[in-house]
C-alpha cells in the first residue's frame, strides 16, 4: 500500500503539480475562456482527474469518492463502479518520452540559474526574468520547435532565446518592457492599449474578446 501512495503522491506533487500544472497556470488563468490554448489544457486536466480518480479509488477508496463527486458531466453514481481507464498504446511514444525527459533536464538548469538570481536580489519572480540559453546543436533541435513565447512559457519567465552553441550555458536578466498587470509578464508593448491600460497584448486582445469589443 505504502508503494502506491508514495507513488501516486510524487507524480501528483512533482510531475503534476510542480511541473505541468505550473506550465499550464498562465494559459488556465490568462487565456481566452474559450481558446484553443485554454481549452485543450482543460481537455488534459479533465483526462488527468478522471484517470487518476478511477486508478486510485481501489485503494483510496474515500479519497477516490470524493473525488469523484467534484468530477463535472454525466457519470457512473459512485467511482467504485466506474470501470479502469483503457490505455492507449498510440500514446506511447519513446521518443516523445526521451524528448521531454530531455526537456525538462534542461529546465532544472534553467530553474537553477533563476534561483541565483533570486538569492542575489536581482529578480523576484521568475517572470521578472529574460532567458538566453546556447546549446548545443542536439539541444537546439529541441528548443526549436518551439516559439519564443512557447520556451518563455515552459521556463516561466517573460522571455527567452535560443541559440546553437559548442556547449550548453545559460544567461539569466531582466526581462525588456514593463511588467502587465493581469498575467506579471514584461513585455515592450506593455500599456499600448489605451482602453486596457496596463496589459500586454495578449491580455488586452483577451479582455476585449471577452468584453465583446
Amino acid at each position: 500500500f505504502h508503494h502506491i501512495f508514495h507513488g501516486l503522491n510524487n507524480f501528483c506533487s512533482v510531475d503534476l503539480s510542480a511541473r505541468y500544472l505550473d506550465i499550464l497556470k498562465d494559459r488556465l488563468y490568462c487565456e481566452a475562456p474559450n481558446g484553443r490554448l485554454r481549452r485543450s489544457a482543460q481537455t488534459t486536466v479533465h483526462a488527468l482527474a478522471d484517470g487518476l480518480t478511477r486508478l486510485m479509488t481501489p485503494v483510496l477508496t474515500f479519497l477516490g469518492e470524493e473525488l469523484w463527486g467534484y468530477l463535472p458531466g454525466e457519470r457512473e453514481p459512485s467511482a467504485h463502479l466506474a470501470l479502469m481507464p483503457s490505455p492507449v498504446d498510440a500514446r506511447l511514444d519513446a521518443h516523445l518520452e526521451a524528448k521531454w525527459s530531455a526537456l525538462f533536464e534542461l529546465r532544472d538548469a534553467v530553474n537553477a540559474e533563476l534561483e541565483k538570481k533570486r538569492a542575489g536580489k536581482e529578480i523576484g519572480h521568475s517572470l521578472d526574468a529574460r532567458v538566453s540559453i546556447r546549446a548545443p546543436e542536439g539541444t537546439y533541435r529541441l528548443l526549436e520547435g518551439f516559439s519564443a513565447q512557447g520556451l518563455a512559457d515552459f521556463f516561466i519567465v517573460s522571455q527567452c532565446v535560443a541559440s546553437v552553441d559548442g556547449t550548453l550555458s545559460i544567461e539569466v536578466g531582466p526581462a525588456s518592457g514593463e511588467k502587465c498587470a493581469r498575467c506579471w509578464k514584461f513585455h515592450p508593448d506593455t500599456g499600448a492599449d489605451e482602453k486596457r491600460p496596463g496589459t500586454c497584448p495578449r491580455c488586452a486582445g483577451v479582455l476585449a474578446e471577452i468584453a465583446g469589443a
